[in-house]
């Protein structure tokens, strides 16, 4: 399957698809530090350069200037199976001004319909927040469907009485146009090879297949039978039996009570949500991650605990954003990694994800964060051009990393690096996806065209 990704931003869908065979025929992104990954990591190629299609990946700066002259100069018109892309989310966001398809990113949507239309893959795949259902009372979600799915400009779907589901069909407006299935998908019950156990972070996404001239392969792909949405999030670990019915006693200091000759487990820890209202409490997921912002403050980042005296330690997620009527909570599941602060909690968003180590709270370091959505370690670590001062500590964490190209020395016993700093891989690591949602897609899509090409076949 040869494909397009356009606001590609580290590129999810290559980390995801590489092992299928997939092959990325063009990259668009305009951010620099995401373009600067996708050269380290794809081998991306600007694409005003030279050969740039011979020596690697084709990468592109503005979606919206993609014309098929210039796709015909790269080797590539007519070649691409699939696009996917996620445009960007501000303006459908609860968390944004809400300027939906009127805003100039909201826009973006349009601009992606209309790329679909001049390159003609057979399949799509659209990504963005479930926010987008509710906009202008759902008006603005009739207008994206009716335009993915062909109709004229302008046209747009009656917005049902009780609101737009989290799932759904829309059959082709006519014969060249696309079949489109959506469905919303939460990165933490997503179980793939490459997460067997999905993934603890609780990012819920909108995504939108569709397919060529019929809604059924695109429905196939998204709404599987056997699919159940109020499933609880899958086991990470072993299953465990009580240490005791009742537990030891607690004290504010101490082993508690133990009677001679007794053996028993360790005494139980009592965590509390800080701050009140509605949300005060345990809760499974850990609040998003922002990608500027960012502060140890207990307004906008969430926390986690670890309660440690020896090396084995359970890590708990606090979601720290707090304000209004929104109080703080606490559970093992981290909250959606975003690329943008935020003064208001929200399902869709949620404050800044950090660790309470040793007594010490700190944020999620970025390795952390690409576990979160499902990266290789220390993706985001790459060399850049400029040189940076660092403490000797965090000349020792680069050495131990041994990223290639990441280089530490001393200069006039101050010390420095090239590695990139962890604002723009926070940013990056919020603005992407979840790559084994991407995989359960692909795998779906692979599925899908298999059985049509044994059909065809036959």
């Amino acid at each position: 399957m040869k494909y397009l990704s356009v606001c590609a931003g580290i590129e999810a869908a290559s980390v995801a698809w590489h092992d299928l065979g997939w092959e990325p025929v063009l990259l668009s992104e305009i951010e620099n530090f995401p373009r600067k990954v996708l050269a380290h990591r794809q081998n991306a190629i600007d694409a005003r350069k030279t050969g740039a299609a011979a020596r690697g990946v084709p990468l592109w700066g503005d979606f919206t200037a993609m014309r098929p002259r210039f796709m015909k100069r790269l080797g590539i018109d007519g070649t691409i199976e699939l696009v996917v892309g996620g445009t960007p989310c501000q303006d459908f966001s609860v968390a944004g001004k809400r300027a939906g398809l009127d805003g100039a990113r909201g826009n973006l949507t349009l601009e992606f319909a209309h790329l679909l239309r001049r390159t003609k893959p057979r399949w799509f795949v659209w990504e963005n927040v479930p926010g987008a259902f509710s906009l202008n009372s759902g008006k603005d979600f009739a207008a994206v469907l009716a335009r993915f799915a062909g109709h004229a400009p302008g046209s747009a779907f009656a917005v049902p009485k009780e609101g737009w589901r989290n799932s759904g069909v829309v059959p082709p407006a006519g014969p060249g146009c696309y079949g489109l299935a959506w469905r919303v998908l939460d990165a933490q019950y997503v179980r793939m090879d490459s997460a067997p156990g999905a993934v603890p972070h609780q990012r819920k996404r909108l995504f939108i297949v569709g397919y060529l001239g019929d809604w059924r392969p695109a429905a196939a792909v998204l709404l599987e039978r056997e699919s159940m949405c109020g499933n609880p999030p899958p086991r990470r670990k072993p299953g465990q039996g009580a240490t005791h019915d009742i537990a030891p006693s607690l004290t504010a200091s101490g082993r508690g009570v133990e009677r001679n000759g007794e053996s028993r487990g360790q005494d139980p820890v009592v965590v509390h949500g800080f701050g009140g209202g509605n949300t005060n409490g345990p809760i499974d997921a850990a609040a998003c991650l922002t990608a500027k912002g960012q502060r140890i403050d207990f307004e906008i980042e969430t926390f986690v605990v670890s309660p440690q005296e020896e090396n084995d330690n359970i890590p708990l997620a606090f979601d720290c954003k707090a304000s209004g009527r929104n109080g703080f909570a606490v559970g093992d599941v981290a909250p959606t990694l975003r690329a943008m602060g935020a003064l208001h909690s929200h399902q869709n968003a949620g404050g800044q994800v950090a660790v309470v180590n040793r007594g010490e709270v700190r944020r999620l370091t970025p390795m952390e964060c690409e576990r979160l959505q499902n990266f290789p370690d220390n993706y985001t670590l790459i060399p850049m051009n400029r040189r940076r001062p660092i403490s000797f500590e965090e000349a020792k964490y680069y050495w131990r990393q041994a990223e290639p190209g990441i280089k530490c020395w001393c200069e006039n016993r101050k010390w420095y690096t090239n590695a990139a700093p962890d604002g723009p891989r926070y940013k990056a690591l919020g603005n992407s996806m979840a790559t084994n949602v991407m995989r359960w897609i692909g795998k779906r899509i692979e599925m899908v065209e298999q059985i049509i090409n044994e059909r065809i076949a036959a």
